[in-house]
């Protein structure tokens, strides 16, 4: 948009203003001043945002953009106009790295199987000897972090396989002072029921 654009969104923008001034029903005047006055604080506020941190930072260029895309505030206002300086399936991928761990801890792995026309397929793996909801629970963390990263999908696909359970085998611990005075009672009864022959 240049210039002139600008200007003529500008005026346009102002008669629309008006126009909502304008309106009888006070009811829908009041709700559509507010969200006019909602949006331009959140943008307001990412402006403000972004100045703060181009002021606090040294870095340049494509370094800057990043610092941007790791803000939460402005990362959602450089999406929602497609500005992210970040690609979708490298936002992915970053998503899902920050959730292998509670995959790990369930016993199973998180994978990103493809992403096409706006939807994401992830394959998640799991040992079935947990608590069913605990796993529920985490497919929801799973696709609200993806949504999270990639407000842009329409839709996330979770193809859930459960692994074979691992076979646990009890290990009882004994303690090498235990050990050892079992070790030493053993040669005496020997000794004591060949006495007794």
């Amino acid at each position: 948009m240049d210039e002139r654009e600008c200007q003529r969104q500008a005026v346009r923008i102002e008669a629309l203003l008006r126009d909502v001034a304008a309106l009888s029903d006070e009811r829908l005047r009041a709700r559509v001043e507010d969200l006019v006055h909602g949006l331009l604080e959140v943008y307001g506020a990412g402006l403000a945002r972004m100045v703060e941190m181009v002021a606090q930072s040294e870095l340049t260029g494509q370094e800057l953009l990043q610092t941007f895309a790791g803000d939460e505030l402005v990362s959602s206002l450089l999406l929602l106009h497609g500005l992210h300086p970040v690609g979708l399936e490298e936002r992915l991928h970053r998503a899902l790295e920050k959730l292998r761990s509670g995959a790990q801890m369930q016993g199973g792995t998180l994978e990103l199987v493809r992403v096409a026309d706006s939807v994401a397929e992830l394959r998640f793996s799991v040992q079935r000897q947990g608590c069913g909801a605990s796993v529920q629970g985490l497919k929801q963390s799973i696709e609200q972090a993806i949504y999270d990263a990639a407000p842009e999908l329409d839709e996330v696909r979770i193809e859930e396989i459960a692994l074979p359970q691992r076979v646990s085998i009890p290990v009882r611990f004994v303690s090498p002072r235990k050990r050892q005075e079992q070790s030493d009672a053993q040669p005496q009864s020997r000794a004591g029921v060949s006495g007794t022959r």
